[in-house]
């Protein structure tokens, strides 16, 4: 491990010895810098294996099968099944995803929830789904409005390489079926 990843893993091992969950600490002093929630996964991997090197990994090497499960299961949903085999290979052996799960930050696991947030968006609008009907309109608007707000957000702080539609809702496009 180099010194980043031993710091962090550091990090974790003090929440799994001190009980404390809250607040990251590195030598007794808070440690700010990313939130604690960060730090969960690796201190329930140590609290579940024993406090190891490749302990402190494991989580990230789940974030990155279930992001191949998850591109799989999107191109499924979206263009078929053969569609969706051939996004979940192409996941799984990106030799991007292999180098940066190797070391401990956070890049699968994010981008695995901003892809499960979109995936989830994205069914919540398809007209085919019957999800919308058990749950109030207000709420459906509400999230919908949060989700545009927040892309906005990072769309103005230079984090997105597309454009954020201004209407309040719009559709997917239409998606092809398997023939």
């Amino acid at each position: 491990m180099d010194d980043v990843d031993a710091a962090v893993v550091r990090i974790s091992e003090n929440m799994v010895t001190k009980g404390d969950w809250v607040t990251p600490r590195s030598d007794g002093i808070a440690f700010l810098e990313k939130p604690a929630m960060f730090y969960w996964p690796i201190a329930v991997s140590f609290k579940i294996f024993g406090i190891h090197d490749w302990a402190a990994r494991i989580p990230f090497a789940l974030a990155a099968v279930a992001l191949a499960c998850l591109a799989c299961g999107f191109g499924m949903w979206a263009f078929g099944p053969r569609a969706g085999l051939y996004a979940g290979l192409c996941m799984a052996t990106c030799i991007g995803l292999f180098l940066f799960t190797r070391i401990v930050i956070p890049d699968a696991m994010l981008t695995l929830s901003i892809g499960v947030a979109l995936w989830a968006f994205l069914r919540t609008m398809e007209e085919e789904e019957q999800i919308l009907e058990k749950v109030p309109d207000e709420f459906v608007r509400g999230a919908q409005q949060h989700i545009l707000r927040v892309a906005r957000e990072l769309e103005a702080q230079g984090k997105f390489m597309f454009e954020v539609p201004d209407c309040p809702r719009f559709h997917p496009t239409k998606r092809r079926k398997a023939g």
